[in-house]
């Protein structure tokens, strides 16, 4: 089955007279963006208009086939004679996207004249689209002349940018992103440009290059949008889906999503992509070690809520590329393995390969030997080099000599090393990875981040969510209230870093300043993990002493599933159905690890088990 997208814009400036509609088609060549200088937009952010998704239901019934009925639009729309601008785009998702833009006398007419555009392109509403896409404009600036090795200073997720009338090229806010006309310094990309231009399906009335002159008159504008598909329609803010506590089987369809991703991305030797740059359809090379563990990690989460649909082989491939780097490492008179890169063994890089590792043996109907005793080499390698008052004494080791580095970059590295104990004592029940990671622990809670017995201030202890997660683990195996209360401490430091009462609805809630998609995953995680632990010792009439807790994590995760490629931006990439369902770590960029989707995915299926433990 194919799939195809559709997404309109639609520019809402103010005039002075009012025209009848038949004039429309007369009227549209009479204005440009430059007759816009004030929008006065048909609705605003938040009010009911807003909500209201009719515009793009009705165009959407356009394009489909004639067997239901049309909603009817609200008399708003159906006695708006203001010159207006729309561009209506499909794409299938196999194919390059249709970019086709009317103009007229009302919202009504610009829209009819864009859907009579893409009704002239042979062949290509067969299929109809499926999904529908409609934006309305904000606010027009004025015209201005730019040299074009200027760097503008524009955020392109959420401008557009439009050139003089008798070139007859728009490029709106996503395209610029998703096909870096604009790069992230604010460079214009006129080759790139063109290369699109050259790309994407032709459309009668628009041209298909684009010259090379040294200054061009420009107009930019900001857009508000809706998007439908089969399931139903809802409202975009910067061209994405902007969500509100979606119910437990939504949440979990983003996770298989995020998964189906994931797993698109391993290659026949098992190994994943450092970075996938979904704007370039181009995979960066080589496999770090972390990034394949967790990618690991996030296809054996997706395998077990799969029930093991799919390539069951896929997780297996990618044991290996891990399992390939463990190198014969020698710790005063023990030959141990362990995981090398570069020349080095790192704390880090083993404890993550080790989680990753048991998290596979976790799930496996039958485990192998070879795999389990590789885990335990990992884990070995580490107690190898920790202190006997819980510190580490070493950040890595040369895999060739005997040189080492004490120098600890990050504060998590111990932390992970201590959560990945954990995770193979679930495997293996050896006592001694238990002990290992309470040794780390306490040395942590009452020396690293406590000062004369009592911990760092709120607002200058670390922001160890890896800590929070491993304390918590460690406590639900043996009760240890000193470690809830210091886990509950850090999410209140945590919570120190939550953005509240944003002006823009896609940043709040979010854990991490700047806003960024994997701290706040890791850290929600964290928090969700911290509220099963703390529900669990409170009686039914308290549970509301968790409800700022609660309310958190719902932003939180909002906040998460906004950096997920829906259909609604992957329509524009080069490579739709291999970006849907990967996570982004920026909403003004299109760069994705494999590692920020695993942690995505284990994010929504802590939380769809959390709602699950919710009272009605």
């Amino acid at each position: 089955m194919r799939l195809c997208f559709l997404w309109v814009v639609v520019l809402l400036p103010l005039a002075a007279s009012v025209p009848a509609l038949a004039d429309s088609a007369r009227d549209a060549d009479a204005f440009w963006f430059d007759r816009l200088e004030s929008v006065e937009p048909l609705m605003r952010v938040g009010d009911e208009r807003s909500r209201d998704t009719v515009l793009v239901d009705w165009v959407a019934t356009r394009l489909l086939a004639d067997t239901g009925s049309r909603p009817e639009l609200p008399r708003w729309a159906q006695e708006d004679r203001e010159p207006r601008i729309a561009f209506v785009s499909a794409a299938h998702g196999g194919d390059e996207v249709a970019v086709a833009m009317g103009r007229g006398r009302g919202v009504v007419a610009a829209l009819e004249q864009a859907l009579v555009e893409l009704r002239a392109i042979p062949g290509f509403l067969d299929p109809p689209p499926r999904w529908v896409r409609v934006d309305l404009v904000h606010q027009v600036t004025e015209p201005r002349r730019v040299p074009m090795q200027a760097m503008l200073t524009i955020d392109r997720s959420f401008v557009g940018i439009a050139f003089e009338q008798e070139s007859g090229l728009a490029f709106l806010p996503d395209e610029l992103m998703a096909r870096h006309l604009v790069a992230p310094g604010g460079a214009i990309e006129l080759s790139r440009m063109t290369r699109y231009l050259g790309r994407r399906r032709p459309v009668p009335s628009q041209p298909v290059s684009i010259s090379t002159l040294d200054e061009r008159r420009l107009i930019f504008f900001s857009t508000h949008g809706f998007f439908a598909d089969q399931h139903g329609s809802y409202p975009l803010f910067r061209g994405h889906r902007v969500w509100d506590r979606p119910d437990r089987e939504t949440v979990l369809n983003q996770a298989r999503m995020a998964g189906q991703y994931l797993r698109g991305m391993v290659d026949s030797g098992g190994r994943v992509p450092n970075l996938y740059l979904a704007d370039e359809a181009e995979r960066a090379p080589g496999a770090i070690v972390e990034r394949q563990a967790a990618a690991l990690l996030g296809v054996v989460m997706h395998q077990r809520l799969t029930r093991g649909a799919g390539d069951p082989q896929v997780a297996r491939r990618m044991v290996e590329p891990i399992r390939a780097r463990i190198r014969r490492m020698q710790h005063r008179d023990q030959i141990l393995g362990a995981v090398e890169e570069d020349g080095w063994v790192h704390l880090g890089a083993n404890a993550r390969a080790l989680s990753a590792l048991a998290g596979f043996l976790q799930v496996t109907d039958r485990p192998e030997r070879e795999i389990l005793e590789d885990a335990q080499k990992l884990a070995g390698w580490m107690l190898a080099i920790l202190g006997p008052d819980g510190r580490f004494l070493m950040m890595r080791q040369s895999a060739t000599t005997r040189q080492v580095d004490r120098e600890f970059v990050g504060v998590s590295e111990p932390s992970a090393a201590a959560l990945a104990w954990l995770a193979l004592y679930r495997v293996d029940g050896q006592e001694r990875w238990r002990q290992a990671a309470e040794r780390v622990l306490r040395y942590l809670v009452e020396v690293r981040d406590s000062r004369d017995g009592r911990p760092l201030p709120l607002d200058t202890i670390p922001r160890d969510e890896v800590q929070m997660r491993a304390l918590l683990a460690s406590h639900a195996i043996e009760p240890n209230n000193d470690f809830l209360r210091r886990a509950a401490y850090l999410g209140n430091a945590i919570m120190m870093e939550r953005l509240r009462h944003s002006d823009v609805p896609d940043l709040a809630g979010a854990l991490a300043q700047p806003p960024r998609g994997e701290p706040n995953a890791r850290r929600a995680l964290a928090l969700i993990e911290l509220e099963e632990a703390l529900a669990r010792g409170l009686p039914a009439d308290r549970q509301e002493r968790l409800a700022t807790l609660r309310g958190a994590i719902h932003e939180a995760v909002a906040f998460s599933l906004g950096m997920q490629i829906g259909p609604e931006l992957a329509m524009l990439l080069p490579e739709p159905e291999r970006a849907l369902g990967g996570v982004r770590d920026a909403l003004d960029q299109f760069a994705m690890r494999m590692d920020h989707t695993a942690i995505h995915i284990e994010l929504l299926l802590a939380y769809a088990a959390f709602l699950e433990r919710q009272p009605d």
